[in-house]
């Protein structure tokens, strides 16, 4: 009987070291996920405060929306296309599709008269995106440098037909926005008719 009772208190005594080990391997476990979560979590906030830095603006003013739709899809103008990073939601800022007068004369003349060949564009997106505006005959595409939008999201060019040999015919208008990963586009619904 007294085998049996000390038997008895052996299996108890190894079923309490038992439960305490697992009790200390689940503490262990425990502790690890949490430290691994928070330098995880601490790596992607510095990552998404890189991520907001933007260059100083380097262009003027603002102005109101004008016209303007579409996405990259040249084929249909009421899509927008939005591409962001895989990363952790609300690491960047979102990226407004780009509005404004593209030109301000869609029917210019190459030698001045009777409309002038300077023209005055504007983009307008998030502020510190990058936008562009380009143009294209059949396969030819030429393209205003890209600029970083200012504080308004606005961004201005002062050019002439000559100085992107934009020739006679008639061109598409498309402005394209970039801000990290996302991309956006619209395109003028008027075109550019070069005349002689």
């Amino acid at each position: 009987m007294r085998k049996n009772k000390n038997s008895f208190k052996n299996k108890k005594l190894k079923q309490k070291k038992l439960k305490a080990l697992l009790i200390v391997a689940t503490a262990l476990v425990l502790a690890a996920g949490l430290f691994w979560y928070l330098q995880y979590d601490k790596s992607d906030s510095t990552k998404a405060h890189k991520d907001s830095t933007t260059i100083g603006p380097n262009t003027k003013g603002n102005d109101e929306p004008q016209n303007a739709s579409g996405d990259e899809d040249q084929s249909n103008p009421s899509n927008s296309i939005d591409k962001t990073s895989a990363g952790p939601a609300g690491s960047q800022s979102s990226l407004k599709q780009p509005y404004g007068d593209f030109v301000s004369n869609h029917e210019p003349n190459l030698d001045g008269s009777p409309a002038p060949y300077t023209i005055e564009s504007v983009c307008i997106t998030t502020p510190g995106a990058s936008c562009s505006i380009s143009f294209k005959k059949g396969g030819i595409i030429k393209e205003l440098p890209a600029q970083t939008a200012d504080s308004e999201g606005a961004v201005y060019w002062d050019w002439k037909l000559q100085d992107y040999d934009l020739t006679e015919g008639t061109w598409t208008i498309t402005a394209k926005a970039v801000l990290g990963y996302q991309t956006k586009t619209a395109q003028d619904p008027l075109n550019l008719n070069v005349k002689p």
